[in-house]
């Protein structure tokens, strides 16, 4: 005889800190764990500074959470349906702009949890904002430091206090854990994505024509963002991009996201004939533009910004089911190459005209890479794992026990 038994699974409460509204690149990741978390029969709400009704240029659909502002928070205007305090909070990086927020609603929330969720090498992209080595950074005063510091960037000192307050803390690729203080409880928390929405798809020619893309060139496609952090390497995959069309293998790059700065120079002119600059889409736009690409590829190289984080792009670009050319640090790391994806070294502009050379005329390898790529998105990104691995964490930096229907032993 087999007995079901009953264990009693306490409810959560999750309050979320985002430290932009719903179009920042971290807010896919919180609006899909809050929305796999609130699944598993918990609560969650996801607070931003404002424009909350940007949640809607990520889903059509509505969300598992609750979206809230920063100030209807602080207010007591948005709370959890038990009127009962978050059991943890989890604030997404620790830039000013949330540590502020915290600092102001944790004496009211005295006995909630604290969890910070790390992305970044913070010290270096402070450096590379204010243009300062490390070492100038050391000697400045704190009045110098508070005039450097933004709302969107960690204080060097302050971020630091505030990291020793966590009762917890995720990070998005290990080699972020060495940050964490010491005997604080962790875990990595790699991004969810939906392997039904990325997935591997006919083109649509349709599309193509509204992009003006005409003569069926080779096409890759670069969602993201360019800032003092990458320009470089986004500019190595346009100059390489060129040099292709250069030597006679066509090929057109789409590329979505905005410049936050100028990285093309004196050479945008010859740069952009190769390419069809969309600007700021939104997210449920991506996975149609990503199955227009014949080669998915993230420039860069190992360094002191890319080893510390995990490009959200990266698994998008698996799951979809193409070809995929990474660098070898951050994810690149657990990659097989010519497996799972082409690992580059220094994913320089030569590096990624070699690889465009190697893919262009080889069938068989692209269709290798596509399933390889594809395999490795849907064993790592699962939803189902990733949720259940975090929920448990979010119990035991709570100390709420988790309780839930088992079978028990087979009673003869």
């Amino acid at each position: 005889m087999i007995l079901d038994r009953f264990i009693y699974k306490p409810k959560l409460n999750i309050l979320y800190v985002l430290y932009q509204d719903f179009n920042c690149n971290s807010a896919i990741h919180v609006h899909n764990f809050a929305n796999s978390i609130a699944g598993l029969g918990n609560e969650c709400i996801v607070s931003v500074p404002n424009n909350k009704n940007s949640f809607m240029d990520i889903s059509s659909e509505p969300p598992l959470y609750i979206p809230a502002e920063y100030q209807e928070i602080a207010g007591s205007k948005v709370t959890f349906s038990d009127n009962k305090d978050p059991d943890i909070i989890h604030v997404w990086t620790p830039r000013e702009i949330t540590r502020i927020f915290h600092s102001s609603i944790k004496n009211r929330f005295k006995n909630s949890r604290l969890v910070i969720h790390l992305e970044d090498n913070e010290d270096l992209i402070f450096e590379k904002q204010a243009n300062m080595s490390q070492e100038q950074v050391k000697e400045l005063s704190e009045d110098q430091l508070n005039n450097l510091v933004n709302s969107s960037l960690s204080h060097p000192i302050r971020y630091k206090d505030f990291l020793e307050q966590a009762d917890g803390m995720t990070v998005i690729i290990d080699t972020l854990c060495k940050f964490i203080p010491k005997g604080t409880p962790s875990m990595v928390l790699w991004p969810i994505i939906d392997p039904a929405k990325f997935t591997a798809k006919p083109k649509d020619n349709a599309l193509l024509r509204e992009l003006g893309i005409n003569n069926d060139p080779l096409i890759i496609c670069y969602t993201g963002n360019v800032h003092r952090s990458n320009t470089q390497e986004v500019r190595s995959l346009y100059t390489a991009v060129a040099l292709a069309n250069e030597e006679g293998i066509p090929i057109k790059l789409i590329r979505t996201g905005n410049d936050y700065c100028d990285f093309l120079g004196d050479d945008i002119e010859r740069l952009h004939k190769y390419s069809v600059e969309l600007g700021h889409v939104k997210y449920e736009e991506i996975p149609s533009l990503l199955a227009l690409a014949d080669i998915l590829i993230q420039p860069g190289g190992p360094d002191e910004f890319n080893d510390y984080r995990l490009p959200s792009k990266i698994p998008e670009y698996l799951a979809a089911g193409k070809p995929v050319v990474a660098p070898n640090t951050n994810i690149g790391r657990y990659l097989r190459n010519n497996k799972n994806a082409m690992i580059t070294e220094k994913g320089d502009e030569f590096e990624i005209l070699d690889a465009i050379r190697a893919l262009s005329g080889n069938k068989p390898l692209r269709e290798r890479l596509s399933r390889g790529g594809r395999e490795f998105a849907i064993k790592h990104f699962d939803k189902k794992r990733i949720s259940s691995d975090l929920e448990r964490f979010y119990r035991r930096v709570s100390r709420k026990r988790s309780w839930e229907w088992r079978k028990a032993d087979t009673i003869r």
